[in-house]
């Protein structure tokens, strides 16, 4: 106001002048090119003026002006100093020299000076028309600065400069204004009850609407600073209806912001989001309103979990603003929701894999981060485009286990870190580097760029505070990876300095002990532990610390040991969650003492006190294994049924081993049935169940098969059904199974059934059939086929031949019997073997049938040369072998023989 009256009176002063006088016209003109703010004009005319006429009562007016078109262009220094210079001659301007001084140093950011000459004109010239703006400024400046003691006392005090001023001319705006920013101190003291009595009163100022809209607004900010911001609407409500009467959109916009900040606060976020959509349609406020009205929307739909409709509310306002200057950041924006659309749908569902709305949302994400990258070029938010695009594959790939996947976010966040500046973004695109590196089993890499977190970030708070422990702990983690403990041990020692009090650097000392247990290194293990429980004796984790001490006595099979700190952890920690698991180590302790009855009263209980546990099929299972070791058989075969029939336990592998050892069981109590049923329910599970182990099928057939040649003989047409239905089964195995150890161990099993079918009628044939599945194991170039399957074809060639000798003519039968004599004789001497002992079974069986063709072939000789090597061979059978010679010595002595 007192500038634009000012320049006017000075024009009109000028214009009195008589029109042809050069001072008149120069200082006229000058005047003019001000009021018309040409301010770089004005400045030369009146530096010019004042050059030409230093005597012109003029002057020190010209001077003022000249000061204000410098501050008016920024030239702060310039003002002051020429204000400074030139006061002398302010004469009745003086207070203005002043206040214009306070003014150029507002322009500067010294506030605190500006706050001294603004008091200087308030104090000092009582009269001054400047005296209430200037107090009212000098309480501003001093407000800026958080000043509130001071402000309070300068607008509060009763006979202070500003009140005195005011109650003069109570219609002042600054008058009002300085009552308000009185309000303010108060509210920014804390004090809302203060405020709201010293803001109430405010009268109205014609012409000045937007007092009239500070006050409520002022009013509805005290309200949302009490424990009632409900009371605020009210006077929102009215800035409102000011604001529009008034044609202030940028009031009104302000406004409907504060409203939308009080239904925030009510947790009121519908109500919140329908004042940001008030300013978001808008039309009359500038775009960069409404853009981050609709961001404010975005943000309450997404925190609120509407993930959904965030991204359709920024998705419409793309569509309608094709030409919005900020699309790049919305468009990452549109990305980073996707992705946190993926996270939510990936907690939700058991198996996000199956779920193609995660999937989609991911290629959702890309699409929006992809324009980024592809239309936006120069964007600076082009790096926070491929950091997001990274996370957009390292989701995908370490949700649904695609190593592709993985290494494409590796690749982004590369470009990410080369096109972001020195960040917490940039910081954050190295060390997802090193989880990609690390996920990717790359771990010396993953080490090389954790470690540049470290070093290339140190002094930026932020970085240290969001990444260094996790970076320290996966440097941990890959020199382990990398099977550097040497390494690990160092990193947790700079991890303990640097964050000394860090419940991370617990779990990864933690971590680290167990990575050693788990290679092995049981010592070192433990006396990771024991440092442990020294160094932070009232951790959380000092249960599981224990418990993994235990654990690692026990790996290095100091049983005792183990089973001595099991119990003195149970005695200790009464009520933990790890109690069901230390319970279940101690009885597999017990059980390794030789304290089986204790072990299995033990597991016996745990079953019943820990049903739900994940040990607890275990446990039962471990019971079940005891009686069938005790060779109870029912018992042994109930506590399997109790496995596999248990509800809690159906997904659990174990169940279907449960119903193998089950069948035998039954087949070992001769319960051919029983056992049949339950190999037959197994196959059918290994056929339609995913999670049957195939091993277990195989296995499953072969018991049957062996059911089948158990099986007692009841009549002369069951016995040929057996065998037959035998050979099928094995015959099973070998077709579908081929490479399968016990595909092996078919054929000879399917020898054994066709050399018995053989001696039935009509089955002759068979003899043949038999011989070729023997040769087959024989043939055999399966890894790792066992000895016992190389003997028993042996043994099963011989017992053929030897058959076949039966009733042929003396040369032909003798023909028979060499042969299979020499397949006998291969078991007994080891022939291809490779080294190995021949099966002590199969060595026996083999030794009798050579003994007993040698003597057919009236080799009596060889036969007692035969039974003495078989002494040397198997002395555990030397009694058995003895015998044999005493026997074949008798009958040659009953036969004359000599």
């Amino acid at each position: 106001m007192f500038r634009l009256f000012a320049v006017i009176v000075l024009i009109l002063r000028a214009g009195s002048l008589f029109a042809a006088d050069p001072e008149a016209e120069m200082y006229k003109g000058a005047a003019e090119a001000f009021r018309d703010k040409f301010y770089e004009r004005a400045e030369q005319q009146f530096a010019e003026f004042v050059s030409t006429f230093p005597k012109s009562t003029n002057v020190p007016a010209a001077i003022l002006f000249e000061a204000e078109a410098q501050i008016f262009q920024k030239k702060y220094d310039g003002a002051i100093t020429l204000l400074r210079a030139k006061g002398e001659r302010a004469a009745e301007l003086k207070d203005k020299y002043l206040f214009r001084q306070a003014e150029a140093l507002t322009g500067k950011g010294d506030l605190d000076g500006a706050a001294s000459l603004f008091h200087r004109v308030a104090n000092d010239f009582p009269n001054s028309p400047l005296r209430l703006e200037a107090a009212y400024l000098e309480a501003y400046q001093l407000f800026q600065l958080k000043n509130y003691p001071v402000v309070l006392d300068l607008l509060g005090k009763k006979d202070g400069i500003f009140a005195v001023a005011a109650a003069a001319d109570s219609k002042s705006p600054y008058a009002v204004r300085g009552g308000l920013l009185l309000g303010e101190a108060w509210l920014a003291s804390g004090k809302p009850d203060e405020a709201r009595t010293t803001t109430l009163p405010a009268p109205s100022v014609p012409d000045q609407p937007e007092l009239d809209w500070a006050r409520s607004d002022l009013l509805a900010r005290i309200e949302l600073a009490t424990t009632n911001p409900a009371a605020a609407l009210p006077y929102l409500s009215n800035a409102v209806t000011v604001a529009k009467t008034s044609q202030k959109p940028i009031l009104e916009a302000q406004s409907w912001n504060l409203e939308a900040e009080v239904y925030r606060k009510l947790n009121q976020p519908t109500n919140a989001i329908a004042s940001y959509e008030r300013i978001a349609a808008a039309t009359s406020l500038p775009l960069d309103h409404r853009r981050l009205a609709v961001l404010k929307t975005v943000e309450l739909f997404s925190s609120g979990g509407s993930i959904s409709n965030a991204i359709a509310r920024l998705d419409s306002y793309l569509t309608v603003n094709t030409n919005e200057p900020s699309a790049d950041l919305l468009h990452v924006k549109a990305g980073e929701l996707w992705i946190d659309n993926f996270r939510a749908l990936a907690q939700k569902k058991k198996d996000p894999a199956n779920d193609a709305a995660s999937t989609n949302a991911l290629d959702q994400a890309r699409s929006h981060l992809t324009t980024v990258i592809s239309r936006f070029t120069n964007s600076t938010y082009l790096g926070r485009a491929w950091l997001d695009l990274g996370w957009s594959f390292w989701e995908e790939g370490t949700t649904f286990a695609k190593p592709a996947r993985v290494q494409e976010s590796e690749t982004a966040f590369r470009n990410a870190f080369d096109k972001l500046t020195r960040s917490e973004d940039q910081a954050t695109a190295l060390f997802k580097i090193g989880d990609a590196e690390l996920l990717l089993h790359n771990p010396r890499n993953a080490i090389t760029n954790y470690a540049a977190v470290l070093h290339e970030y140190a002094d930026l708070p932020q970085v240290r505070n969001a990444l260094f422990e996790r970076a320290y702990q996966s440097l941990v983690q890959a020199s382990v990876e990398a099977d550097d403990f040497g390494n690990a041990h160092a990193y947790i020692k700079e991890f303990r300095a640097a964050f000394p009090n860090s419940a991370t650097v617990e779990e990864t000392l933690f971590s680290f002990g167990r990575a050693l247990a788990k290679k092995g290194r049981t010592a070192e293990a433990r006396a990771v532990f024991e440092d442990f429980l020294k160094s932070y004796p009232g951790s959380a984790l000092l249960p599981e610390v224990r418990l993994a001490e235990a654990r690692a006595l026990a790996a290095e099979g100091n049983w005792e040991g183990a089973l001595a700190m099991h119990e003195q952890w149970l005695a200790t920690h009464t009520n933990h969650v790890l109690r069901a698991e230390v319970e279940f180590q101690r009885a597999l302790a017990l059980d390794k003492v030789n304290q089986r009855t204790n072990a299995l009263l033990v597991f016996t209980n745990f079953v019943v006190r820990f049903p739900t546990n994940t040990l607890a099929i275990a446990a039962q299972n471990w019971v079940a294994d005891y009686y069938y070791d005790q060779e109870q058989w029912r018992t042994a075969e109930q506590n399997y049924q109790r496995v596999f029939q248990n509800t809690n336990w159906l997904n659990d592998p174990l169940t279907y081993r449960a119903q193998m050892m089950a069948a035998r069981t039954a087949f070992r109590r001769e319960g051919y049935d029983d056992a049949r049923a339950y190999l037959t329910n197994l196959i059918n599970a290994a056929q339609t169940d995913p999670k049957c182990p195939s091993s277990l099928a195989v296995e499953a057939w072969f018991e049957l098969g062996d059911v089948f040649l158990s099986e007692p003989i009841t009549g002369s047409t069951n016995g040929l059904y057996n065998f037959l239905e035998a050979a099928k089964v094995f015959d099973v195995i070998i077709k579908q199974f081929p490479s399968n150890k016990l595909s092996v161990l078919a054929w000879g099993k399917k020898g054994d059934c066709l050399f018995q079918i053989a001696s039935y009628p009509n089955y002759a044939q068979s003899y043949l059939d038999a011989t070729n599945s023997y040769q087959t194991v024989l043939d055999s170039k399966l890894p790792d086929v066992p000895v016992s399957a190389r003997n028993q074809a042996e043994v099963g060639i011989g017992l053929v031949l030897k058959k076949l000798a039966e009733g042929k003519a003396p040369v032909e039968a003798q023909m028979l019997l060499k042969a299979a004599r020499d397949h006998f004789l291969n078991v007994v001497y080891g022939k291809n073997l490779n080294g190995q002992p021949p099966d002590p079974y199969y060595l026996k069986q083999a030794g009798l049938e050579a003994g007993r063709v040698t003597r057919l072939l009236g080799e009596n000789d060889a036969a007692f040369q035969l039974y003495r090597h078989l002494i040397e061979k198997a002395p555990s059978l030397k009694t058995f072998w003895e015998a044999r010679i005493a026997a074949l010595q008798q009958q040659l002595a009953a036969d004359g023989t000599p």
